[in-house]
């Protein structure tokens, strides 16, 4: 399955690039590939960001939502155009959410709380962007 991953980025230290590149790893390692936003290079607009992240959206087989994605306006209008074109979306912590990252494993006891705890506490205000 080509899986694309959604959630926080903005206001959040390197953009939430190791949650997303984490669990893009272990995604792969269970033989799926990866549509994933935090490789993109630094420096585009909001606006180019979104044209090529819904492209992905369009293009994957299901959406993987990163915990905390509900404040993001990215995150929304990803899981909003996958529900329109019928993607798929996983939940956090939903059972197919946790079948494509850990297969047959099961994540460590609190890894999903840990993580949410973690993009939290990297969460800045965002005072000098403009949609």
């Amino acid at each position: 399955m080509k899986i694309y991953i959604s959630g926080p980025m903005r206001g959040i230290h390197d953009y939430n690039r190791a949650a997303f590149n984490a669990v893009a790893a272990r995604i792969e390692a269970n033989g799926h590939y990866v549509l994933n936003p935090a490789m993109h290079p630094d420096g585009w607009t909001q606006r180019e960001y979104m044209l090529i992240d819904l492209a992905m959206v369009a293009a994957s087989d299901a959406v993987f939502m990163l915990p905390n994605w509900e404040p993001s306006k990215g995150a929304k209008a990803e899981k909003a155009f996958a529900d329109a074109i019928g993607v798929p979306v996983h939940l956090p912590e939903s059972e197919m959410s946790l079948r494509l990252e850990w297969g047959d494993d099961s994540p460590p006891p609190g890894f999903m709380e840990k993580l949410a705890k973690e993009q939290i506490k990297d969460i800045k205000p965002i005072t000098d962007v403009a949609l």
